[in-house]
């Protein structure tokens, strides 16, 4: 990919750069950091890489400094670390920090679905109900990744239903953090039926307005992924 130091139209809509793909926005920067964010959610770039920034800039046909401001972008979200004398580096997870990122999420995640069971409307309950449709479907066709975005979509919904921002903005901050944690530990759910199943408890409860259950089995929901966390530092000796 070359990327130009030129102003012209950007894609809009949550579309993200790739190197495979010629996308200009107001700033450069934006560009590069939005790819580089991406491919390490995705885990394109691994935990525990080096971020060299002037293979960067061969690669993409642009200077260093738009990377080198990027890079610190990156590391100011939590996403890449700095080692003195040594480089930045994609974030590797700790046991301790994957214990707090759970915590948080539980706490985010059990205020919000509790509050969308006090106040969701019919269209919050159509649009739920077409999202684990959606998920079904993706589930039976075995397509793991679709499933796992979907699984995503759902809580970033309930979150989002909640019409609080700071709320939101905390969702998307921890679950930046969290899909790189499973990226190093892999599917948490033993099936794709189960992670489908797993979700129907969650929407019973928002459905019936019932904000003490629903908090308790958002609550059990996250805990069943905590278990699974623990399954791997415990195998990694972490």
């Amino acid at each position: 990919m070359n990327m130009r130091e030129n102003p012209a139209t950007a894609s809009k809509g949550g579309h993200r750069p790739d190197e495979g793909e010629l996308l200009y926005t107001d700033s450069l920067v934006d560009q590069v950091t939005d790819m580089l964010r991406s491919q390490i959610v995705e885990g394109v770039i691994a935990p525990g890489e080096k971020i060299v920034e002037a293979a960067l800039a061969e690669r993409l046909g642009i200077s260093r400094n738009p990377i080198r401001e990027a890079v610190r972008r990156l590391e100011g979200s939590g996403l890449l670390v700095n080692h003195p004398r040594r480089g930045r580096f994609v974030r590797q997870i700790s046991r301790d920090e994957a214990e707090d990122i759970i915590y948080f999420r539980t706490c985010i995640e059990r205020a919000g679905i509790m509050r969308v069971a006090e106040t969701r409307t019919d269209s919050d309950l159509h649009r739920l109900r077409g999202i684990l449709a959606e998920m079904r479907e993706a589930a039976d066709n075995g397509d793991v990744v679709r499933t796992l975005e979907i699984d995503a979509q759902f809580h970033r919904a309930i979150c989002e239903m909640t019409g609080s921002s700071r709320g939101l903005k905390a969702f998307d901050d921890i679950h930046t953090e969290l899909r790189i944690l499973f990226r190093m530990i892999g599917n948490t759910y033993a099936t794709l039926d189960e992670a489908v199943r797993g979700h129907e408890p969650l929407m019973a409860a928002i459905e019936a307005g019932d904000a003490e259950t629903a908090g308790r089995v958002m609550t059990e929901h996250i805990a069943a992924t905590r278990i699974e966390v623990e399954k791997y530092f415990q195998a990694t000796g972490q």
